[in-house]
């Protein structure tokens, strides 16, 4: 396989070459590229097998490359040394990433991904997801990418109802009565959703509050969704969902 390494600090470059030819014995040829402009030329003469891809590129985002090659299918691998936004944006998108330093096992986990991909297109709807919500000026997750077995899965933040967690795996029940199972736990999901429209309203329920049509507190406790789900609110977490109604009051 043919690697790309585009990143502004030579050191950085070669720190990944380094790496990478330790511990990727697939990855049989180099090339570098320092800026927005060789990035883009490398790609066009070279196409590489994969894109080692730093978010920071001086005066230009890693960003900018995958906008050029808009509707491309590129295998790319993120590298970045971010834990705010962007990361988070990552995240959402199921796209594949490293943090800076790169460990081995980690880049081994993520080149090892990129040959498992399951077609051309699934990866583009992921990249597609996730300019998107980089573009999004809110810097709240709009969409997020779902990895199956079988299939990617781009679902749009406001369409969840809610998630059910269940023994490390969860469960999306979305406004179309469609339902997506996910190999993460809740915790991750959590995060990544916007905190102002999600609250975890019991260990194993998520709940989208736009979603929600009624509260029972008095007899079983529960919420109804508008598809008329009814979920369970536990005693430790009544009093946060309380106060949230109280404020629109």
């Amino acid at each position: 396989m043919k690697a790309l390494i585009i990143d502004d600090e030579k050191r950085a470059r070669e720190t990944l070459i380094q790496v990478a030819s330790l511990c990727c014995p697939d990855i049989d040829s180099f090339k570098q590229a320092d800026s927005l402009l060789s990035a883009i030329l490398s790609i066009q003469q070279e196409r590489p097998d994969i894109l080692f891809l730093d978010i920071d590129l001086g005066s230009d985002s890693g960003f900018d490359v995958l906008k050029h090659f808009e509707g491309e299918a590129l295998n790319v691998i993120f590298v970045t040394g971010h834990n705010d936004y962007v990361l988070k944006a990552l995240r959402a998108s199921a796209v594949d990433y490293l943090l800076k330093p790169v460990k081995a096992s980690e880049l081994m986990a993520a080149v090892r991904k990129i040959k498992q991909k399951l077609s051309q297109q699934q990866q583009q709807e992921s990249l597609d997801s996730l300019l998107q919500n980089l573009n999004n000026k809110e810097e709240s997750i709009k969409k997020i990418t779902i990895s199956t077995a079988d299939s990617i899965h781009v679902i749009h933040v406001a369409d969840i109802i809610y998630c059910e967690s269940d023994k490390g795996y969860t469960t999306f029940y979305l406004a179309d009565s469609q339902k997506v199972m996910a190999s993460k736990i809740l915790r991750e999901y959590e995060d990544l959703l916007p905190k102002d429209n999600f609250m975890r309203v019991h260990q194993s329920y998520l709940v989208n509050l736009n979603h929600v049509m009624r509260y029972d507190k008095k007899d079983k406790n529960f919420l109804v969704t508008t598809l008329n789900h009814k979920i369970p609110v536990s005693h430790r977490l009544k009093n946060k969902l309380i106060n949230y109604f109280d404020k629109l009051t």
